[in-house]
């Protein structure tokens, strides 16, 4: 009896990972992908030789940029440009790199690129074959290294850093997956406000969890080449850094703060270019629609409102 409980509780075990990782590396092709069909619309347009084209770049929080809002604002003393966003969910730099040469070729006057922490996170990714198969429990049970590389630290918010118990932490990540906070902060309105209490519980579900490394970055390296470049090619290029809430800020570790301020210095001095920071300058307003996105409605047009200011003195330097 009992080895038959054993065998389930492996089988279970087993399809557990199984399903969590396909998941995950489905999402990482989505991702690429959808930036893919999205880019391939833009670079297929036949633009008038008047147009001057700018581009946004980066992930989500880039995404909530009003391109419509930002063209009204640049184009107020007569001038012809337009605004297109790139910029997609989960993107980061690495991802960007191999569009790297179209963008180029469709002569751009500008390209604006988004950065935070998370563009800058590291961890080891498994192939779905290391867990296809389990056949030595204890490997799997008793390692936790095997369990963090298996599942990777940003899924779901669950910080794997110091865990000694993998079986207490899988079931911890079934519990969440089916609560009933978890459902209601995957629900989040792209053009709703937050309240206060809202957003501290919001934060709550997703606080930070990202570790950022230094030493060999592919992520700090793909956004020196692609600042190099663009530059290179007469491109201007603005680097801003992406704006985030108070409560979600607090849950940012101070040496992880202090690692990304290095990395955005380093990466400032390489390129001889002026890195703008909106990471705290609405973080107490209440313009917040989840954890760490500006809202779409009219009260978060502020941000929309300041990247075009940023854009303009740029295109005017």
């Amino acid at each position: 009896m009992d080895r038959l409980k054993l065998k389930i509780a492996i089988l279970l075990f087993s399809s557990f990972f199984i399903i969590i990782t396909s998941l995950y590396f489905v999402n990482i092709c989505y991702i690429g992908l959808g930036m893919e069909r999205q880019s391939s619309t833009i670079f297929s347009k036949n633009f008038e030789p008047s147009v001057q084209k700018i581009y946004l770049l980066g992930n989500s929080r880039i995404e909530r940029l009003d391109t419509n809002f930002i063209n009204k604002l640049l184009n107020e003393d007569g001038h012809n440009y337009t605004v297109y966003s790139l910029a997609k969910g989960g993107v980061l730099p690495v991802d960007t790199l191999p569009l790297l040469d179209k963008i180029i070729a469709t002569k751009p006057i500008l390209v604006l690129i988004g950065i935070d922490p998370t563009d800058m996170r590291g961890g080891k990714i498994c192939n779905i074959s290391d867990i296809v198969f389990i056949k030595n429990r204890e490997a799997v049970i008793n390692n936790p290294e095997y369990f963090k590389c298996v599942i990777p630290s940003e899924f779901h918010g669950i910080n794997f850093q110091n865990f000694k118990d993998p079986r207490t932490t899988t079931l911890s990540l079934i519990k969440m997956t089916f609560s009933q906070d978890q459902a209601e902060a995957n629900q989040y309105d792209p053009y709703g406000i937050l309240t206060h209490q809202q957003l501290k519980n919001a934060v709550k579900m997703a606080p930070y969890r990202a570790t950022i490394i230094l030493d060999n970055n592919p992520n700090i390296t793909a956004l020196e080449k692609i600042i190099t470049k663009l530059k290179t090619n007469g491109i201007k290029v603005v680097v801003i850094v992406t704006p985030r809430s108070q409560l979600y800020l607090n849950t940012i570790p101070k040496t992880e703060k202090q690692v990304f301020s290095s990395i955005v210095s380093e990466v400032q001095n390489k390129t001889e270019i002026k890195i703008y920071s909106l990471f705290d300058k609405y973080a107490n307003l209440e313009i917040w629609s989840d954890t760490d996105h500006v809202t779409r409605d009219p009260k978060g047009l502020i941000y929309s409102q300041d990247v075009a200011k940023i854009i303009k003195d740029e295109l005017v330097s």
